[in-house]
């Protein structure tokens, strides 16, 4: 009989009371029963702590171990990822923002997987993209063809590669060994906001290969109070997320694993992606959407990220849901 590995999953919240209780009661749901649940909160403005205290007081019974973390300052996205993965005790762990939704079978999927692929040490699952209310967004419904840098040819330096020039996140769908996690000293914490793309080249630098998991195991809601998202997110090129990208971090993560040419077409590609955001970042402007048609012209990152696409021949297998 194969052993089943506890997993630690890690709620992160900062002002997530609108949607929390649906976040933890995916997690109750889980088919899979060995979890522990960490929430760790960031320094929360409404009554999210609370809310956690009391649903944790009602449903602990549930799981192996419970622990709310609470802290004094907010620390932004990485650091309160790092405090919940130091109170992390399972085998596997998985992160979830405190507005997503897990599917029933999530957990169980994954351990199945990492089963069946003993060397897998960091799996992608699949997300399926909801509104406020939970309702499935057709136009924004993603397909089952699996990131472009996933495919089976690839191995862990290929991957690094093609990472560190085309952007991937995916952070919050992603079932990572911990130990090797905590190896790595977790998430970076040069860039508080932005605690996925980092990690993922610094795990295939390192030599770990990114596997995928054919599966949809989360809801990923999109609202106006959103980190990535945001209100008139729909007319702008660029969101908030990604104007800290280029105007906070100039992607520094990946700037350091560059060579001197590529570092002086990142210079290229922020100097255009500035030019944007300068002339309003809005779709509905003239003068913007010819800066960022030229920007697709121009950007030596555009015209990998095509090249890749295009090998990889990624749209020629797609899944609908049912």
């Amino acid at each position: 009989m194969i052993k089943k590995p506890l997993v630690s999953v890690r709620v992160v919240v900062y002002n997530s009371a609108k949607y929390i209780i649906d976040t933890l009661e995916s997690i109750k749901q889980q088919s899979y029963v060995n979890i522990e649940l960490i929430v760790s909160d960031d320094k929360s403005t409404d009554n999210t702590v609370e809310i956690c205290n009391d649903w944790l007081r009602l449903n602990e019974y549930r799981f192996v171990r419970t622990k709310i973390i609470t802290t004094e300052k907010n620390t932004g996205v990485v650091g309160n990822c790092n405090r919940s993965l130091n109170e992390c005790y399972g085998e596997w762990e998985i992160g979830v923002a405190g507005d997503d939704i897990l599917t029933p079978t999530a957990i169980e999927d994954f351990v199945n997987y990492t089963i069946q692929h003993p060397s897998a040490m960091v799996v992608l699952g699949c997300m399926i993209d909801v509104d406020a209310k939970g309702e499935t967004i057709n136009n924004f419904k993603r397909s089952l063809a699996g990131p472009f840098y996933c495919s089976e040819a690839y191995s862990a330096r290929d991957q690094f590669n093609i990472l560190k020039k085309c952007f991937s996140g995916f952070g919050a769908i992603t079932f990572i060994n911990t130990q090797l996690l905590k190896q790595l000293s977790g998430f970076d914490s040069r860039f508080p906001m932005l605690e996925d793309y980092p990690l993922f080249i610094k795990l295939t630098s390192c030599g770990n290969r990114v596997y995928w998991m054919p599966k949809y195991v989360l809801k990923y809601r999109h609202h106006d109070e959103s980190i990535t998202g945001g209100k008139g997110s729909d007319d702008v090129y660029f969101n908030n997320y990604r104007m800290r990208e280029i105007i906070e971090y100039k992607y520094l993560y990946k700037r350091e694993q560059l060579n001197a040419v590529w570092r002086l077409f990142l210079t290229i590609n922020i100097f255009l992606e500035k030019l944007i955001i300068n002339s309003g970042n809005r779709k509905s402007r003239l003068k913007t959407r010819i800066l960022f048609c030229l920007y697709k012209l121009l950007s030596p990152f555009e015209w990998y990220y095509r090249y890749i696409a295009i090998k990889q021949n990624r749209y020629t297998k797609k899944y609908v849901l049912d």
